[in-house]
C-alpha cells in the first residue's frame, strides 16, 4: 500500500500577502494557484525548494469562526517543521530577510534547530536532522529517489498531454487538465533543480 499526506492546510487571511511570504521570504514554489468559481476562492498550493512531499494548501479563512485561527493553528505550539540539508545557509538568509526567530539555534540530540513565526504568527521549527536520526533521509532525498520522481512526473505529463486532446478547448474537463499539467510541469522544474544541485 502507498499512501501519503499530500496537503496541509493553512489558514490565512489573504492569498497573496501569504503566496509573497512565502515565496520571496522562504523560496517556496507555487506549485498550484486556481480559481474555483463555484466556492469563489483560490485553490493555492504552495512547497518548499526542491520538495516533492507533503505540500501547503494555503486557505483563506472566509467564515467568521475560522478568524482566530490564523496564526494560531497549533494553539501556540510548533506548527510546521521545515528541515534542511543547510542549516546555517536557511537560517541566515531567513534572518537577513526579516523573518522572526523566537527561539535560536540549538544543538539537540536529533540535529539543529530554531523556531521561527510566519507572518501570521505560526510557529515553525527550522530543522537539520543528523544523519543518524530517521528523518535525515527522507529529508535529504537521494538521488535515486528524485530520479523516479522526475519519471512518475514525466508519465503524468504525457497521460494528461493525451487526455487533453479528447476534450475541447475551453471545456471543464479541459482546463482542469491545463492546470493540472500546470502542476506537473511546476513540479518537474522543481525536481530538475534539485538533480542538478
Amino acid at each position: 500500500m502507498l499512501q501519503s499526506i499530500v496537503h496541509i492546510a493553512l489558514v490565512v487571511n489573504d492569498y497573496d500577502e501569504a503566496i509573497a511570504f512565502y515565496t520571496k521570504k522562504l523560496h517556496f514554489t507555487v506549485v498550484e494557484d486556481t480559481y474555483q468559481a463555484e466556492q469563489d476562492k483560490r485553490w493555492v498550493v504552495v512547497s518548499p525548494p526542491g520538495s516533492s512531499g507533503t505540500t501547503i494548501l494555503l486557505a483563506r479563512a472566509s467564515k467568521p469562526e475560522q478568524i482566530p485561527f490564523v496564526g494560531n493553528q497549533a494553539g501556540g505550539r510548533i506548527f510546521l517543521f521545515l528541515g534542511t540539508d543547510d542549516f546555517w545557509r536557511d537560517y541566515n538568509e531567513m534572518t537577513a530577510k526579516g523573518i522572526e526567530f523566537v527561539r535560536p539555534p540549538k544543538e539537540q540530540d536529533y540535529g539543529m534547530v530554531a523556531v521561527f513565526a510566519d507572518l501570521y504568527g505560526n510557529l515553525w521549527d527550522l530543522v537539520q536532522f543528523n544523519e543518524n536520526h530517521p528523518m535525515f533521509k527522507r529529508v535529504n532525498s537521494s538521488l535515486d529517489e528524485l530520479t523516479e520522481a522526475l519519471r512518475a512526473v514525466d508519465s503524468i505529463i504525457h497521460k494528461c498531454e493525451k487526455a487533453q486532446e479528447k476534450f475541447p478547448d475551453g471545456t471543464s474537463h479541459h482546463t482542469l487538465l491545463k492546470n493540472r499539467l500546470k502542476a506537473m510541469y511546476i513540479s518537474k522544474a522543481l525536481i530538475e533543480e534539485a538533480l542538478s544541485d
